[in-house]
């Protein structure tokens, strides 16, 4: 008799589970055109790539040196939870040009990241208003792209062509 209740009790837990699995596998098969997150996930892992692409399609007027990992995120002020990977090239301070293409840790993070950019862009047009008046050009309207998770900004005297490069890494 205790068997036979304790054989039931393993079936009914069983057949719970089996359920539970096919209601989860179920939700995780939704159409990929239905309403979600107005931001939609990219590949992680192409950040290095995208901003070396940058650096090298796109001609400078400054050396631009490669930064990333803490130093990168100190400058944009950004926490270590709001990006998940990035790089940025920066100028010797000659110039106002500065790449940073970032891959926010989640969609609900981009706005954070985005943000950022947009102080680093003000703090530049700070710097250089006294420094350096004709490098406010450049930041009067540089490239910040929202791609995915991905959030990109080129200051440079070629908007057309970085834009183009950003284009062709998403398309």
């Amino acid at each position: 008799m205790k068997l036979k209740k304790r054989l039931t009790a393993i079936a009914v837990t069983l057949l719970a589970g089996a359920l539970m699995l096919a209601g989860l596998s179920a939700c995780q098969q939704q159409d990929p055109q239905a309403s979600g997150p107005a931001v939609q996930k990219e590949p992680a892992g192409q950040a290095a790539a995208l901003a070396d692409s940058l650096s090298k399609g796109i001609p400078f007027q400054d050396q631009l040196t490669a930064m990333d990992g803490e130093k990168a995120r100190e400058v944009y002020l950004l926490d270590a939870d709001a990006v998940t990977e990035g790089k940025v090239y920066v100028s010797t301070g000659a110039t106002a040009e500065e790449i940073a293409v970032w891959y926010a840790a989640s969609p609900e993070k981009v706005d954070i990241v985005k943000k950022a950019l947009e102080e680093r862009i003000d703090y530049q047009r700070t710097g250089f208003e006294d420094y350096n008046a004709q490098e406010l050009t450049k930041l009067k309207n540089p490239v910040l792209e929202v791609k995915g998770q991905y959030v990109i900004l080129c200051i440079s005297d070629d908007n057309e062509k970085a834009k183009s490069i950003i284009d062709k890494a998403f398309s």
